[in-house]
């Protein structure tokens, strides 16, 4: 796409789609509502609100389109460079993958604090006087959207070739087993385990190229055969989440799970959410 050369040209590319296509522009209103929720819930007077209301949409899509344009740029700039930035590798990750790594990518890229846009400026001494309680999350959101634009720069761009699927791909409910499955912008599923009567998943909350992904819960979906039912099949869905993700979130999770279950499971499934304040994985070994 010739145009991302010039920013002036690749924002109005980016708004043009944000105003006229409704999938990219639900996309984009789940990412700003996500994130909102975050300042927002820790915005405890009408003031601090009434900020995060005016500030939060003009904050998200400005890091959109900042990531966005800096990683097609460096694309476009690669392509007329002898040497590979980009190996066939990078252009063969699965899409869940590629959107936990594209922080590491841009770390690794560009200067340390190359996520900020410099437009956006004008608001950090706001958060940090008006709402001080948030401002870590601010920071941490002003990065995770950049990375976002960046990881939909590669997703669109015609070199990119991760989204071939193979026979394994529909074996287990949640989404294919070879890539991770994001539940919402900040949270991921992996893989772990599976038999005809069990599939077991890790969750994790994703890395954005200042920490590394961390493991909060696991999704485990059981089916039991029931002799005192007229030998029925009994679903159990097990979902353990850490206390660090909210509650509300925690219900989203929840719903985006059970919607990806047929009415075979669920008209027969018992639903069980842990709330865990600790997680902890041990190995048992026998003397």
């Amino acid at each position: 796409m010739a145009i991302a050369t010039d920013e002036k040209k690749l924002w109005k590319y980016l708004n043009d789609k944000y105003e006229n296509n409704k999938e990219f522009r639900n996309e984009v209103t789940e990412v700003i509502r996500f994130y909102g929720s975050k300042l927002m819930n820790v915005a405890d007077t009408e003031e601090k609100r009434e900020l995060v209301t005016e500030i939060v949409e003009e904050c998200i899509l400005g890091q959109y389109f900042h990531g966005y344009f800096l990683l097609t740029r460096l694309i476009e700039e690669s392509q007329l460079q002898e040497e590979q930035v980009f190996l066939d590798e990078f252009w063969a990750t699965p899409p869940g993958m590629m959107q936990n790594n594209i922080g590491d990518v841009m770390s690794y890229q560009f200067e340390k604090e190359w996520a900020y846009h410099k437009e956006l400026e004008k608001y950090n001494l706001r958060v940090l006087k008006e709402l001080p309680d948030g401002f870590d999350i601010y920071r941490e959101i002003l990065l995770e959207t950049a990375n976002y634009g960046a990881y939909k720069a590669v997703l669109e761009n015609d070199l990119y070739k991760g989204n071939i699927e193979d026979e394994k791909s529909n074996l287990m409910h949640f989404g294919n087993p070879i890539d991770l499955q994001f539940m919402n912008p900040q949270v991921f599923l992996q893989a772990q385990y599976y038999s005809t009567q069990h599939e077991f998943w890790d969750v994790f909350k994703k890395a954005n190229g200042e920490s590394e992904s961390s493991w909060i819960g696991t999704v485990h979906l059981s089916s039991i055969p029931t002799e005192i039912h007229d030998n029925d099949v009994l679903y159990i869905l097990n979902i353990s989440l850490a206390d660090i993700v909210r509650l509300d979130e925690k219900a989203r999770i929840v719903e985006a799970l059970c919607k990806q279950l047929p009415e075979q499971i669920t008209s027969s499934m018992q639903l069980r959410l842990y709330h865990l304040s600790d997680l902890e994985v041990l190995e048992y070994k026998t003397k």
